[in-house]
């Protein structure tokens, strides 16, 4: 299957939220993508080291209309003590930008310049379909479903 189409209503009873399926007249609908599967090229797989270059391919969605999402997040506790005391005061941050879904992205050393050096990284790559609709009292709520790719690598400029 290429996709999946949800038709979907929502009701609030006071206690619990209710989602319900519907024909496609009755109700709102959201596109769910097609599960990510990437590959990150150029990568020296035996340190793990990405450096400016490496090209991130997955698989392309032609009915994704949202694109995809790269996430960058350092965590202190993930780091060596060389990343620790050169940069004490850095704290644990994510970051992240938004691509068309085409199927490939080149990562630039403008990507990284804000990164410390040698620090290791976790990298994610995903896409998602979400809906809104508002019940009967007025409430919005969301219906989404998405896919993510992550893996670790260490960082070289």
């Amino acid at each position: 299957m290429e996709f999946l189409e949800v038709p979907f209503s929502v009701s609030y009873d006071g206690l619990s939220i209710n989602v319900s399926k519907k024909t496609a007249i009755d109700g709102e609908s959201v596109y769910i993508p097609k599960e990510i599967d990437v590959e990150f090229v150029g990568i020296e797989e035996e340190t793990r080291i990405l450096k400016s270059g490496t090209k991130i391919l997955w698989n392309k969605d032609d009915l994704n209309v949202n694109g995809v999402v790269v996430g960058i997040e350092y965590e202190t506790y993930a780091q060596g003590a060389d990343i620790l005391e050169e940069y004490p005061d850095l704290e644990s941050f994510m970051t992240g930008f938004t691509l068309e879904d085409i199927g490939e992205y080149t990562i630039t050393a403008e990507d990284l310049e804000y990164l410390p050096n040698n620090a290791i990284l976790d990298f994610y790559v995903g896409r998602a379909g979400f809906g809104i609709v508002t019940d009967e009292q007025g409430e919005d709520h969301s219906l989404s479903g998405y896919t993510v790719s992550s893996t670790q690598y260490v960082i070289q400029k």
